[in-house]
């Protein structure tokens, strides 16, 4: 191609660049992004173009939380990450790609994966590097700072109609599912996000289905971030918002505190008034089963350990893993059952017993099947 082959490039992508400098690295490098890149997708967002932008023009999210300090204004301007959070093996990871290995040339940019996304200031900025900035980074932090946050930034430049969605697109765009070299939204992160998606008032909650709402919309925009106990994020949200819910979801650590500091009461053995005291989140039949095991384990250790009283306190779960979702319609009758699978359990416990002193327990062979370890066992033989 040919220098007027690549400035008719220049003019139809509309670049950034300055045009009185033919710059053919710069040219190649927005052909590739045309050719190869993924345009980024996100609720609310709209892909403008494709560009090649100097790093030291775009207000990036370490910037930010520096500057916020002074111009609280700019707070919307950060990306969804706690306080300035950045891991720098991902960026050396990252700059790897940059480098020649074995005698082997550089990989370079990865073009064929999505791209950094910038939005454009409607007003510039001027940072605290003393430099004048047009554009906002809205993904791709870690990528910003390859090359000790030198050079250019190839991107795209995204808008929308509203700020919220664009500080929405920060943390969505983190979700896992691709090869980018990236630090992904954490829970801290999401939590942060949906609170301020909530607070905006674009999260509609239904009333008394406000956990519905938050785990749908979970499931919808964060379906990678705590993908098994979205139960337990949507009530993390809600309480952090302030947001009541019908059935509380309570911790060990939770029950003992409230047994402590509302009934008085130390949930320990107490050797005084000989009484057993132990928490327990109840509601999933294989951790029932272990808590009672544990129970009657500490009981038959000692014959002294019989005469103490036992007292149980504990919750019905909310988290994923339960076996039946508590509501107000079925709360007591959980935990009326959960006593009664208690007591089956005794009873199975005594059977066994009589059966063992009776010879009649089954002969049970254990055959170790399938090759856990793959790479070292035959596959065609029981281990």
């Amino acid at each position: 191609m040919t220098q007027s082959d690549f400035k008719a490039i220049n003019g139809s992508f509309n670049t950034d660049y300055k045009k009185t400098n033919v710059n053919v690295e710069y040219d190649f490098k927005l052909v590739q992004l045309e050719s190869l890149s993924p345009r980024p997708v996100g609720d609310g967002i709209t892909f403008d173009r494709w560009a090649v932008i100097p790093k030291d023009q775009i207000l990036e999210h370490r910037m930010v939380c520096r500057m916020c300090e002074k111009y609280p204004e700019l707070e919307k301007y950060k990306q969804a990450r706690t306080d300035d959070e950045m891991f720098l093996h991902t960026v050396a990871n990252i700059d790897r790609a940059f480098q020649p290995i074995d005698g082997q040339p550089a990989k370079g940019w990865n073009y064929r994966l999505p791209q950094p996304a910038v939005s454009k200031l409607e007003t510039p900025i001027m940072g605290d590097d003393d430099k004048m900035k047009y554009y906002v980074l809205r993904d791709g932090l870690h990528r910003y700072w390859t090359q000790d946050g030198k050079g250019d930034l190839p991107c795209s430049v995204i808008t929308a109609d509203h700020e919220d969605f664009l500080i929405k697109f920060s943390s969505t765009a983190n979700n896992e599912g691709d090869e980018v070299q990236r630090n992904y939204t954490t829970r801290r992160d999401c939590i942060k996000a949906v609170q301020f998606w909530i607070k905006q008032g674009r999260l509609k909650l239904e009333k008394g289905k406000e956990k519905d709402c938050v785990e749908k919309y979970l499931r919808d925009y964060y379906y990678e971030v705590e993908k098994h106990d979205r139960v337990g994020l949507a009530e993390d949200i809600l309480e952090e918002s302030g947001i009541p819910t019908d059935i509380r979801h309570w911790s060990k650590g939770e029950i003992k505190k409230h047994v402590k500091n509302q009934m008085k009461m130390e949930v320990a053995i107490n050797h005084d008034d000989k009484v057993y005291r132990d928490v327990h989140v109840l509601g999933n039949n294989d951790t029932d089963i272990r808590a009672w095991y544990n129970l009657l384990q500490w009981q038959l250790n000692d014959e002294e350990n019989m005469e103490y009283d036992v007292e149980l306190f504990g919750a019905i779960t909310t988290r994923d893993g339960t076996d039946v979702q508590p509501t107000l319609g079925n709360i007591g009758k959980l935990r009326r059952d959960n006593q009664l699978e208690f007591q089956q359990f005794i009873n199975f416990c005594c059977d066994v017993a009589e059966s063992k002193d009776k010879l009649k327990l089954p002969k049970i062979n254990w055959v170790y099947q399938i090759n856990n370890a793959s790479k070292k066992e035959d596959p065609m033989k029981f281990h």
